[in-house]
C-alpha cells in the first residue's frame, strides 16, 4: 500500500472579478512544464444557471521522482457566476469573463508505488525504518520542493490575476 505524506491541505485561494479562463490554464499549464509536472486533469464540467456558467475542473499533477516517490499536487478550481463582458483595454475592446474564482490547493509525496514493501509484516517494518533514518533526508528534500513548487504555483495564479485588475481602466457593458 502506498504511503501519502501531506504537505500542503486545503490551501484557498479566490477571486472576483474580470479574467479569461484560456490564460489562467495556459499560466497553469506553463508553470507545470517548467517544474516537469505531468498534467493529469481527472475532473472538468459545466453548469448554466440563470447567475452565470459554473465550471469545476480538477488537475492532479505529478512529478516522478524515482520509481519509489513521486511528488504530487491537487488543485480544484471552482469557477462561478460566468458572465462575458466586453472589457476597455489600452483603447481596444475585450472580451473577458467576469465571476468568482476559487482555487483549493494540496500538495503530498507518495512513496511506495509499487507496493513492493507491502508483502509481510517485516517488510512494512523495514520501510518504515528506511523512511523515518535512512532516507529521511531525500524524503524532506521531495517534501519541501513539492511545498514550494505548490506555493509558487499560487502566487503564479494570483499575480496573473491581480494583474488583469490593474489592466482594466472601466467596463463597457
Amino acid at each position: 500500500m502506498v504511503e501519502k505524506y501531506t504537505v500542503i491541505d486545503k490551501r484557498p485561494l479566490s477571486f472576483t472579478g474580470y479574467f479569461k479562463p484560456d490564460d489562467l490554464f495556459r499560466v497553469v499549464r506553463r508553470f507545470l512544464k517548467e517544474r516537469g509536472y505531468f498534467p493529469l486533469e481527472t475532473k472538468n464540467y459545466e453548469e448554466v444557471y440563470e447567475q452565470g456558467r459554473q465550471v469545476t475542473i480538477e488537475l492532479k499533477p505529478f512529478k516522478q521522482v524515482s520509481d519509489y516517490l513521486k511528488q504530487e499536487l491537487v488543485l480544484v478550481i471552482k469557477m462561478s457566476k460566468l458572465q462575458d463582458k466586453l472589457v476597455e483595454i489600452d483603447g481596444a475592446r475585450q472580451q473577458y469573463m467576469h465571476g468568482k474564482v476559487d482555487i483549493v490547493f494540496d500538495a503530498m509525496i507518495v512513496t511506495d508505488l509499487k507496493a513492493k514493501w507491502e508483502g509481510a509484516g517485516w517488510l512494512y517494518f523495514l520501510r518504515t525504518i528506511n523512511d523515518k533514518f535512512i532516507r529521511k533526508d531525500w524524503i524532506n528534500k521531495s517534501k519541501d520542493e513539492v511545498g514550494k513548487d505548490a506555493n509558487d504555483l499560487m502566487e503564479e495564479i494570483r499575480s496573473y490575476l491581480n494583474m488583469i485588475r490593474f489592466k482594466i481602466e472601466q467596463p463597457a457593458s
